[in-house]
């Protein structure tokens, strides 16, 4: 599944589920979205096209929500990359130009190969690569993300039409949350993927910088330090130059050449083949090791993207979706006795409903009864449910004269309906 129908999904579930009293959703609507996707659906129906239905009915009723409110439709059509494509360009960018400028090597034109801003990029990527494998090894929850994969997930667009109905509201809202938390680990491997790319991206800019600065000057090598010796460095610079000595076949100088150039007021040697060595070396050890790494977290964002685990935010809803159209759903009727339910008493008893019943529950909500009106016909009677829910008001006095009146035709008019209070 694409994010786009994961995203349609949880907007018409967080629409639906904030709309119990079928305001902005009619039943006929919602029926007539399950038949066109085509329910009812066989009771083996395999996870593919039960996945398939579901997109379908999501698409059709977003369709009829997008012609009447605003908001919905400019969800819809919005593109949920904008912020992040944004972000990725500017941060791959922004390391080209800190890369290159970053490697000013300066008026003097001595290099100090212990003071080098490459040397300090290497052991950057030190750190990142160990809080990488730390990652690798220890069990977190991906659904968190972090500050810069927060940023660049689109929020829905705020209801400022004071017209629109509390339903919608409501559900985008409940919408926010629950697609934020769902696509959150998308956007932080896809985050990651870029970020990694861009340091790759910044250790280049900087050895592009060092070798176009040295095209029309000439650079020499020296070093000083307040604690290494040439003793000291020789073997440290064998660790840290060698394999770049080694695939170029540029030799590192031993101890009376580092001697030969100690000091800040030493001529020093040419700084070519210390800037040949410290190129290889950062593309061995960043330029190489961070574009595997950003391919690894885009095949990471890639396989999230297509797991995207929206039945997770609301799985009653989705199992009552599919118990209901493939009959295996409980029918309830609902029948309202001298009050009309709200929206949010109605979620309750459908909840109420699922719990008693210890499954997916469907209920059909009659035309209230209203105090004064027990002699009149009953909108059940052409098809008398299987099962009647009598909802009374508990701020309501139970009297002889009136609710035993309706209920006592409700169990002669139809002796095959089970009621429940």
């Amino acid at each position: 599944m694409n994010p786009a129908d994961a995203r349609n999904l949880l907007l018409v579930q967080s629409i639906e589920e904030s709309d119990p009293g079928e305001t902005v959703l009619p039943a006929t609507e919602r029926d007539a979205a399950s038949h066109a996707a085509g329910a009812p659906l066989p009771e083996g129906v395999k996870p593919v096209e039960a996945e398939t239905f579901i997109v379908q009915r999501a698409q059709r009723l977003l369709g009829h929500l997008e012609s009447r409110h605003e908001p919905v439709s400019a969800l819809t059509h919005a593109d949920p990359m904008a912020k992040f494509r944004g972000f990725a360009i500017g941060a791959i960018l922004l390391a080209a130009a800190a890369g290159f400028l970053t490697n000013e090597l300066g008026p003097e034109k001595k290099i100090n190969i212990l003071a080098f801003p490459l040397l300090g990029i290497l052991l950057w990527n030190a750190v990142i690569y160990v809080r990488e494998l730390i990652g690798f090894f220890r069990k977190s929850s991906p659904a968190k993300g972090d500050f810069a994969s927060r940023l660049v997930v689109s929020r829905p667009p705020t209801v400022q039409n004071d017209d629109e109905p509390d339903e919608i509201r409501r559900g985008l809202s409940l919408f926010q949350k629950n697609w934020t938390r769902a696509i959150l680990p998308v956007f932080a491997a896809k985050t990651k993927a870029v970020l990694h790319f861009a340091a790759a991206v910044l250790a280049a800019g900087a050895i592009a910088g060092m070798y176009v600065k040295g095209l029309a000057n000439e650079y020499r090598a020296i070093w000083e330090s307040t604690f290494f010796t040439a003793e000291s460095l020789h073997p440290f610079l064998k660790i840290l130059l060698g394999p770049a000595s080694a695939i170029s076949g540029i030799s590192l100088p031993d101890l009376e050449g580092l001697r030969a150039m100690g000091g800040v007021d030493n001529p020093g040697v040419s700084a070519k083949g210390w800037i040949h060595l410290y190129a290889i070396t950062i593309g061995l050890f960043i330029i190489l090791p961070r574009t595997v790494l950003a391919i690894v977290w885009k095949s990471r964002s890639s396989a999230r993207e297509k797991t995207i685990p929206f039945r997770s935010f609301a799985p009653a809803y989705f199992d009552r979706l599919l118990a209901v159209s493939t009959g295996k759903a409980l029918e309830l009727a609902i029948l309202p006795y001298a009050h009309e339910p709200s929206s949010e008493a109605r979620g309750r008893v459908q909840k109420k409903a699922e719990e008693i019943a210890g499954s997916a529950v469907h209920l059909t909500w009659l035309d209230p009864v209203s105090f004064g009106e027990e002699d009149q016909p009953l909108s059940i009677a052409e098809n008398p449910p299987a099962d009647l829910i009598f909802l009374l008001n508990f701020a309501a006095t139970p009297e002889r004269e009136t609710h035993s009146v309706l209920l006592e035709k409700i169990r002669s008019g139809f002796p095959h309906t089970r009621l429940h209070i």
